[in-house]
């Protein structure tokens, strides 16, 4: 895949992204008794399924800019755009740890096709963990809804990771 076919489908995959989190997800979060500030989040997904050829410090500009766009449209104030530099700088580390014997090739995109689904699994589920934990630690921001700040991220966690699974079928690059 040439550069500017992987720019197009890039621009796409985080289209459909963006618009299932802000026009689907956004009406479904749950903000009442014991789930009070329960959030599904799938937007992430497109900076896990970056290439690792792009160096880290463009991916957290990437993730930077993505974040940044789901803030504007759920009025959050940065807090999207904090949790998904946290977990793009937590994704080389992941990817390296994950890293085969033989190490990666060149054309190595993470998803659950080249990585088999038991390690794509681990890969996502670290990742969303950070930008679950992180998120709801930069919302509340005091360790006294330390709680809260658990409940969260753990229920968050849960409904967004069986949600991703199989949004990443469909969004599943091919290069």
């Amino acid at each position: 895949m040439n550069n500017q076919q992987f720019v197009y489908t890039s621009l796409l995959r985080f289209m459909g992204l963006a618009a299932i989190q802000v026009l689907l997800l956004r009406q479904f979060a749950l903000n009442s008794g014991f789930m009070a500030s329960i959030y599904v989040f799938v937007y992430p997904l497109f900076v896990f399924l970056l290439p690792r050829r792009i160096p880290s410090w463009i991916v957290m500009i990437i993730a930077f800019f993505c974040g940044l766009t789901i803030d504007i449209f759920s009025d959050s104030m940065g807090v999207h755009a904090s949790a998904s530099v946290m977990s793009a700088l937590a994704r080389s580390i992941v990817l390296y740890y994950l890293e085969p014997s033989g190490g990666y090739n060149e054309s190595f995109v993470p998803n659950s096709r080249q990585m088999g689904f038991t390690q794509f699994l681990v890969y996502v589920s670290i990742l969303l963990f950070v930008h679950v934990l992180w998120f709801f630690s930069m919302e509340i921001f005091t360790p006294v809804y330390i709680v809260d700040i658990l409940k969260n991220t753990i229920f968050s966690f849960l409904i967004s990771l069986v949600l991703i699974l199989p949004i990443q079928l469909i969004f599943n690059p091919r290069d």
